[in-house]
């Protein structure tokens, strides 16, 4: 029986893509369309680093209000923010995993949804304080 599958294809198909490079994982996903879990995780690859910025970006403000004197309630507050994050991470990986969005969409949406956030939730601020008058 000829194929033109390769030992290494196979060694992705059954775990070995975790202590793979993104490239190496990209090259195989890139040979074998059928394999979609392949693309996913390099996306999410991609996307991990930013996670650390976006949550600082959605959970510094949060923590950091001058109106709020409880820091437990700012820390919990924080906790259930990252908790949100990466539930939604998982939740988009899963639905790309399952063909019911595109791979791209599942690594990168929760970086970027969480990213927006972060940017409208802090939008507010700025514009009450411009248009409040000085005094």
């Amino acid at each position: 029986l000829e194929t033109d599958i390769a030992p290494r294809d196979i060694e992705f198909t059954l775990g070995d893509s975790i202590t793979a490079s993104t490239w190496e994982i990209w090259d195989v996903a890139q040979r074998r369309p059928g394999l979609r879990h392949l693309r996913v995780q390099v996306h999410a690859r991609l996307a991990y680093p930013l996670s650390g910025l976006v949550l600082l970006l959605v959970g510094l403000p949060l923590a950091a209000r001058p109106d709020v004197r409880n820091v437990s309630s700012s820390v919990f507050l924080c906790l259930v923010v990252s908790a949100a994050y990466f539930f939604c991470d998982f939740f988009f990986q899963d639905l790309a995993l399952h063909a019911r969005i595109p791979e791209a969409v599942g690594g990168w949406s929760a970086p970027l949804l969480f990213a927006a956030i972060a940017i409208l939730g802090n939008v507010e601020p700025v514009w009450r304080r411009a248009l409040e008058p000085s005094v």
